[in-house]
């Protein structure tokens, strides 16, 4: 049996205009690709590869805030690369 691929895109929450339109683009790809929006930014979800939180983080600051604890060199539009050996902390924490 062969294995399935899923691919799953992250869009930021702080610009929801773009993720409204990156979404309907993925809906053409049936169920091979799935996504999902950050809210309220990208910046929770690259926290999800350190941490579970529950916390009420209504806005961008205090989500890149607490990134910050764990990545304190992160900047915007960086090479998220080096979380990849955390992807499966980060799925586990985002349930």
């Amino acid at each position: 049996m062969a294995k399935r691929l899923y691919i799953f895109c992250v869009f930021d929450g702080d610009k929801p205009e773009e993720a409204y339109k990156a979404r309907q683009q993925l809906a053409r790809y049936k169920n091979d690709v799935h996504g999902f929006v950050s809210v309220p930014c990208f910046e929770l979800w690259l926290t999800l590869h350190f941490e579970r939180s529950d916390a009420a983080l209504p806005d961008c600051q205090q989500s890149e805030a607490r990134l910050k604890r764990h990545w304190p060199d992160y900047v915007k539009s960086c090479d998220c690369d080096c979380l990849m050996p955390q992807l499966g902390t980060a799925c586990e924490n985002a349930l």
